[in-house]
C-alpha cells in the first residue's frame, strides 16, 4: 500500500524540549508515512530509523528571515507538512495541508523577557501558524487555553496531545556520565532562562541551614549560555552569596546519561514560571525521585497529585517544601509511589498513536470532505458528509439541490463501505434543472483517490 508523504521540519531534533519530542515521535510515525525530513543531514543520519526517510538539507537558522525565504523552495510537493514549532512558512508552499505543534505561548505571555522586535516577530509567526495550519497540536490543556487567549485560534483546530516519558527512565541506568557530581544533591533540569525561575530556587537553597547545604549540593542540568534571553541574575546571585562550591552546572548532557543523573538525586525541584508541558517532572517521577514543583502554568495538570507544589514567587515556601522532602522519609516514599502511578498516564506510544490518527484523519478529510460553491449567483454548496470508499471504478453521484435552502448534501451509501482506490466525481443539479438527464456537464469537483488505511 502506498504511504502518504509527510514532510517534517526536523531542524530542532537536537534541541531540548522540542528535540526530545521529535526523537520520540518520529521513529514511530516513520512506519506509517513516507517521511521527508528537513534538516542537517549529518545530525539526522545518526538515528537508525532515518534510513527509511528522505533527508533534504535545510540548515537555515530557526526564526530567521532566511528560513522563511527558503521554505518555499525547500518544501517539496506533499500531502502534509508538519511544523513541530510555531515557525510555519509565511509564504505559500507545495503542501496540501499543514499541521503545526505549538508547545507554549511563552513569547507572548512573557513578552517582557524579549526585545520588542523579537516579540513582534514572534507574534507574527504565531498569528501565521494559527491561520495557515489546518490542525494545531498542543501539549496540554493549559497551552490550549493560552492559544485561545493570545491568538485568534479556532477551538475546533486545536488538538491536545500529551507528551510521554522515554522508557530509559524506568530502569536504573549506570551509564558513565564523565561528570563530577556531588554524592548527595538536589536536581534541577532546564536551561538558564528567566522563565525557568532559577533565582527562586537559589534563594530557597541559600536559606537552608549550613548543615543541609554541606550535605546536599544543587545540580543544574542544562545549558547556561548561548541564549538570546539568558538569566544573568543567576550568576551574580551565586557570586554574591558565595555559592560557587555548592552549585554545579553540568552544561549540555547526552540523552543516554540523563537517567543516571536523575536517579542519583535526592530530590527534584522545578520552579518554572511558565511551561507548556513540563516533561522533566515526569522524567524525575519515572526515575524514582520525589518532585517539588511550581504550581504555575501546566505543571499541576501534568504532575497531578504526585508532586508537592509551591508558589514559584515565594522562596520561603519553597525552602520549607525542600526541607520536608529531604527529612520526612515517609512522605518521600509516598510521593515516589504516587510518581510511579502518575507516569502510567503518559507514554510516547500513546502520543505517537494520537499524532498518526490526527495526520491520517486530516488526509482522509482532504479526500472525502468537500465543500464547493457553484457560483456566486446561485449560492449553492456541495458537502460530502462522511467517508467514501469505492472499488476500482469511477462513480458519479447526482444530488438534487434543495430550492428552499440552496444547498445540496451528498451522503455516501452503505454499499460503498470498506472499498478503496476510486476517483469519485460529484455532480450537482442546480435548482432550475428538474431532470437528472440534463446534468451531464454540470461537474463541480472530483475527490482524489481514497486509499484504505
Amino acid at each position: 500500500m502506498t504511504k502518504d508523504t509527510l514532510v517534517v521540519d526536523a531542524r530542532m531534533i537536537n534541541n531540548s524540549g522540542i528535540g526530545t519530542y521529535l526523537k520520540n515521535i518520529l521513529p514511530i510515525i516513520s512506519d506509517e508515512f513516507h517521511l521527508i525530513l528537513l534538516g542537517n543531514k549529518d545530525e539526522l543520519s545518526v538515528f537508525s530509523w532515518t534510513h527509511k526517510c528522505k533527508i533534504i538539507a535545510f540548515n537555515a537558522k530557526i526564526y530567521s528571515f532566511t528560513e522563511q525565504i527558503k521554505f518555499q523552495k525547500i518544501v517539496p510537493k506533499c500531502a502534509l507538512l508538519w511544523c513541530p514549532h510555531f515557525n510555519v512558512p509565511l509564504l505559500p508552499v507545495k503542501a496540501k495541508k499543514i499541521i503545526c505543534t505549538i508547545h507554549d505561548l511563552n513569547h507572548l505571555a512573557l513578552r517582557k523577557n524579549y526585545f520588542y522586535l523579537k516579540y513582534l516577530y514572534a507574534k507574527l509567526l504565531y498569528t501565521n501558524a494559527v491561520r495557515k495550519s489546518n490542525k494545531i497540536i498542543t501539549v496540554s490543556n493549559f497551552s490550549k487555553i493560552e492559544l485561545l487567549k493570545y491568538t485568534n485560534a479556532i477551538t475546533a483546530k486545536i488538538n491536545v496531545i500529551y507528551c510521554g516519558v522515554n522508557n530509559m527512565f524506568y530502569t536504573k541506568n549506570n551509564v558513565e556520565t564523565n561528570i563530577e557530581l556531588p554524592l548527595h544533591y538536589i536536581l534541577f533540569v532546564g536551561n538558564v532562562k528567566p522563565h525557568k525561575n532559577l533565582i527562586t530556587l537559589l534563594k530557597a537553597y541559600n536559606s537552608l541551614s549550613e548543615e543541609t547545604k554541606t550535605i546536599y549540593k544543587l545540580v543544574i542540568l542544562g545549558r547556561k549560555e548561548g541564549f538570546v534571553t539568558p538569566d544573568k541574575n543567576i550568576f551574580a546571585y551565586i557570586d554574591n552569596h558565595n555559592l560557587r562550591s555548592n552549585v554545579y552546572f553540568t552544561g549540555h548532557i547526552d540523552n543516554d546519561k540523563l537517567p543516571s543523573i536523575y536517579s542519583k538525586a535526592k530530590l527534584f525541584v522545578f520552579p518554572s514560571l511558565y511551561e507548556g508541558f513540563g516533561l522533566p517532572i515526569l522524567e524525575a517521577m519515572a526515575s524514582g525521585i520525589p518532585v517539588v514543583s511550581s504550581n504555575a502554568a501546566s505543571l499541576p495538570e501534568v504532575g497531578g497529585d504526585a508532586s508537592i507544589y509551591f508558589n514559584p514567587k515565594n522562596s520561603v515556601e519553597l525552602k520549607e517544601k525542600i526541607e520536608i522532602m529531604l527529612k520526612d522519609e515517609k512522605m518521600r516514599i509516598e510521593y515516589i509511589e504516587k510518581g510511579f502511578n502518575r507516569i502510567k498516564h503518559f507514554s510516547w506510544e500513546k502520543s505517537s498513536t494520537a499524532h498518526i490518527k490526527l495526520f491520517k484523519d486530516l488526509q482522509t478529510a482532504a479526500m472525502v470532505s468537500l465543500q464547493a460553491k457553484i457560483n456566486s449567483r446561485s449560492n449553492v454548496h456541495l458537502a460530502a458528509a462522511s467517508s467514501v470508499r469505492c472499488l476500482n471504478r469511477r462513480l458519479t453521484f447526482i444530488v438534487i439541490n434543495s430550492q428552499s435552502r440552496h444547498k445540496a448534501i451528498f451522503v455516501p451509501t452503505n454499499t460503498m463501505a470498506g472499498k478503496a482506490n476510486t476517483e469519485i466525481t460529484i455532480k450537482i443539479i442546480p435548482p432550475w434543472i428538474r431532470s437528472p438527464k440534463r446534468v451531464k456537464n454540470v461537474l463541480i469537483a472530483s475527490i482524489p483517490s481514497y486509499r484504505e488505511n
